[in-house]
């Protein structure tokens, strides 16, 4: 699957604000979104998709809570979506892309180059807030792309077979580094640094070329990415998904957060012994 068919360049993105064929959904911060966005984009505050206020910020909400949230921002899953982000929300934009994948969502594109990009070609941008006009959004979900701890227990336990890729830093991985309720990672997990996933969704075709052969054996195998709250697993997700055209590929969305709560798991610590 080519690049093209998840990025959109700016200025088709203009063309379709002027005709009113595209919904812009700007994830940055309330303060840069307010400060300079593109004309008529609407404001979507991310974690509202999650349990981050019931202190579980891996956890997403019921599906329908999801559609009331969109619905309430003036999205429907009719709409022709673009993702406006800038480099250092990249993670949060792929994260809404796999939420928008997972609600069924028919079109979703993400700003090439983002906001930099944007104001680099001198496009215009507006200040202040744009109020959504509210849709229904009638979701279709696409479960076949979000795993689960049950199935990803399973395979830690080597009763099912998957490439389990755990998408943090190497200090997370092997335990030095505590993010999550109790440092480590999940048994059997292969590593792989996001950074490598943030140059390949940047435009780097040798880091996309590693991470091809890295799969290469997979190919026909079921893929589980998950990282800690699920953000950086969401760009391994997408770069195996939409950009190598790996089919069987799911996130992990609770990820080690939800999977280090459980007493009762198994975590693995140190240097992965060798296969």
């Amino acid at each position: 699957m080519d690049v093209k068919d998840i990025f959109i360049d700016a200025e088709a993105v203009l063309k379709g604000i002027d005709s009113g064929s595209l919904v812009i959904v700007d994830i940055r911060s309330f303060s840069k979104y307010v400060r300079a966005h593109i004309p008529k984009a609407l404001w979507l505050y991310f974690w509202d998709f999650t349990e981050h206020e019931r202190g579980m910020p891996s956890k997403p909400k019921d599906p329908q809570e999801i559609a009331r949230i969109l619905g309430k921002n003036g999205i429907a899953r009719e709409d022709r979506v673009v993702i406006a982000y800038d480099r250092m929300s990249i993670g949060l934009a792929s994260y809404t892309y796999w939420y928008l994948e997972y609600m069924g969502q028919e079109e979703i594109y993400l700003l090439k180059g983002g906001i930099e990009e944007w104001e680099s070609r001198g496009f215009p941008l507006e200040k202040g807030v744009v109020k959504p006009q509210t849709k229904e959004y009638k979701p279709r979900i696409r479960g076949s792309i979000r795993s689960t701890l049950d199935e990803v227990t399973k395979i830690a336990g080597g009763k099912e077979e998957a490439l389990l890729l755990d998408i943090r830093t190497y200090e997370e991985y092997i335990g030095s580094l505590q993010t999550t309720p109790r440092p480590g990672r999940i048994p059997r997990a292969l590593w792989i640094h996001p950074n490598i996933f943030i140059q390949i969704l940047n435009g780097d075709k040798k880091a996309l070329e590693r991470i091809a052969s890295i799969v290469e054996e997979a190919r026909d195998k079921k893929i589980i990415t998950y990282c800690a709250t699920g953000e950086r697993a969401s760009m391994a997700w997408l770069v195996l998904n939409k950009i190598l055209g790996l089919e069987n590929v799911k996130l992990y969305p609770e990820s080690f957060y939800e999977y280090s709560s459980k007493k009762e798991l198994e975590i693995e610590f140190g240097e992965p012994q060798a296969n």
